[in-house]
């Protein structure tokens, strides 16, 4: 049985981070609150982090196999990167949002499933960075 060095172990740990990351981000998206309205405007509001927790989900299984498998160091970064930025999202999104009532409901989503997202891509992102020698 071959023995996995640290920087390899570190790989396989980023790897698993971002996945489990991306995972959440998924989840997310579908979570998110809805209100039903006749206007396209409210529409919007949703449509975008929707779309984004797709990309990001795309984005992370993307990076977390090119993790394990060591491989374009770049573009691995750039999907834990996405994945960082659908963290922060409901954060912000919760702050732009035009009707009262909700913007609890979108800070709730960004302790629940945000905060777990940015923990687990930053933790990724500093083990990819502290082994990113071992990448081809």
């Amino acid at each position: 049985m071959e023995e996995i060095n640290k920087e390899d172990g570190f790989l396989i740990c980023s790897g698993i981070l971002i996945i489990v990351a991306s995972s959440l981000g998924l989840i997310m998206g579908i979570n998110l609150p809805y209100v039903w309205f006749n206007d396209f405007l409210y529409d919007l509001y949703y449509l975008f982090p929707r779309w984004l927790s797709i990309i990001g989900f795309a984005f992370g299984i993307t990076s977390g196999v090119l993790m394990i498998k060591k491989r374009s160091f770049a573009l691995a970064l750039s999907g834990a990167i996405v994945l960082l930025i659908l963290g922060i999202l409901p954060l912000l999104w919760g702050f732009v949002y035009p009707i009262e009532f909700l913007r609890f409901s979108w800070v709730m989503t960004f302790y629940n499933y945000g905060i777990p997202i940015i923990i687990l891509s930053v933790l990724s992102i500093a083990f990819a960075v502290a082994s990113r020698k071992s990448f081809s």
